[in-house]
């Protein structure tokens, strides 16, 4: 998807606004409840005094029929469509994202309605179906199972809610505002849908009615329970790997109390490989001459020794010699901040040629790999500049002498270094 018509210009001010019209156009069509209007105009009542008291497709069709409640489903799927689909014209993917994100916090908390809406659930589903069509059907298909199943609406929609931010992530491009939003509506919806999760617990939740009887209620409070954690579960599993936590915690290369994560060494190795391979000064070198962009690092040589191991030693190297620097700098209180301006200047640089085309969560997922952050790359940049000064201020022989005496002590993880080069993304 493009950047959308806010999306192309560098300004903050210009994304910010376009950001503000996403929402605001997501929240007022989120607003417009079908259900509310629909019993309203024609039945001359509010379905919110009936049934659950939800004013959504579930109550709708329990109270008023069938028919009812296919003109509640197309109106509120509609109504995110379109919101979806203004977020993506004004600014792009991400632009879509927050738009469908403020449609169902506005189906829930509808302005016109006394911020007294549905539960957001309807919503959702058009909100996914718009921005990732293959993560809907997963979802879809799982619902109608879980439903089918046991005859709970409200389970599938919990169910789904929870999987919501994981399915995304297998389909959908990294996209920060993708991310944030999937997180915050389960969590929105599991909140919405509090007291049904009390009624299923205790088997008393009211059941669909398709024709067949469901099993016992004890049997279906135990697959309630086991289905819930297990979803929370996987939740909080996947927001942990997803962000990159238990990785940047993995320390590959390690000198005393200072480290450099699996994460960080895979940005300086791709990053060396792809400044060595891509720089015009090096067109001339045997090993730019040999190198074919077809193959893998790991699938052709140089010298007798592959390519990705020949990049990851001198990112192995450097490394070393980074956190000897930085923690000399570090104890004599000379560290550079990532807010200096010459930290921003340098991640600015590397990012010129993408920041029209990409936002930088999904270009630097693609490029460096799933949980590689602006932080790795920022807090590596942050020591670069660090040691360069520190060298400055006690001159080359000192500095050398400096790194040649921290050397030994250096540990590497060779099988965290084997696991980077295994997934090269050049």
């Amino acid at each position: 998807m493009t950047n959308g018509i806010f999306g192309s210009g560098s300004s903050m001010m210009f994304l910010a606004l376009g950001l503000s019209l996403c929402a605001a156009a997501g929240y007022f069509l989120g607003s417009v409840n079908t259900a509310i209007i629909l019993s309203r105009l024609k039945y001359k009542q509010d379905i919110r005094d009936y049934g659950s008291k939800n004013a959504g497709m579930t109550n709708v069709l329990r109270t008023y029929g069938k028919g009812a409640a296919a003109i509640t489903l197309l109106g509120d799927i509609g109504k995110t469509v379109i919101a979806c689909l203004i977020g993506i014209l004004l600014l792009g993917e991400s632009g879509g994202y927050i738009a469908g994100f403020f449609c169902i916090i506005g189906h829930i908390l509808p302005i016109f309605h006394n911020f007294k809406g549905g539960k957001g659930v309807l919503a959702l589903a058009a909100t996914v179906i718009t921005l990732n069509w293959q993560a809907a059907i997963v979802l879809i298909v799982i619902f109608i199972v879980i439903v089918s199943f046991t005859k709970y609406v409200s389970l599938g929609s919990v169910v789904c809610a929870l999987l919501y931010p994981i399915v995304l992530s297998k389909f959908a491009e990294p996209n920060i505002f993708g991310t944030a939003t999937s997180m915050i509506i389960a969590i929105v919806i599991v909140f919405t849908h509090r007291k049904n999760i009390q009624r299923l617990w205790a088997g008393e939740e009211n059941k669909i009615k398709l024709g067949k009887e469901p099993m016992a209620n004890w049997k279906l409070v135990i697959i309630n329970a086991v289905l819930i954690i297990a979803m929370l579960a996987a939740l909080v599993l996947h927001s942990f790997y997803a962000s990159g936590a238990s990785m940047r915690k993995n320390d590959a290369v390690r000198y005393g109390e200072y480290y450099i994560s699996e994460l960080q060494l895979r940005y300086m190795y791709i990053d060396i490989a792809t400044e060595y391979l891509t720089n015009g000064e090096n067109a001339e070198t045997d090993i730019v001459k040999g190198y074919d962009p077809e193959k893998h690092l790991d699938e052709q040589q140089i010298n007798g020794k592959a390519y990705s191991e020949y990049f990851m030693d001198i990112a192995v190297h450097d490394a070393k010699r980074l956190l000897i620097g930085y923690a000399k700098a570090k104890t004599d209180g000379k560290t550079v901040p990532t807010t200096d301006d010459r930290c921003i200047e340098e991640f600015d640089k590397m990012s010129e040629n993408f920041i029209f085309a990409d936002s930088y969560p999904r270009y630097i997922n693609r490029v460096y790999g799933k949980g590689v952050g602006e932080s790795d790359i920022r807090n590596i940049i942050s020591a670069q500049i660090t040691c360069t000064e520190l060298e400055k201020s006690i001159g080359s022989e000192a500095y050398e002498k400096l790194i040649q005496d921290g050397l030994p002590t250096v540990t590497v993880d060779t099988e965290t270094v084997q696991k980077i080069i295994n997934g090269d993304f050049i």
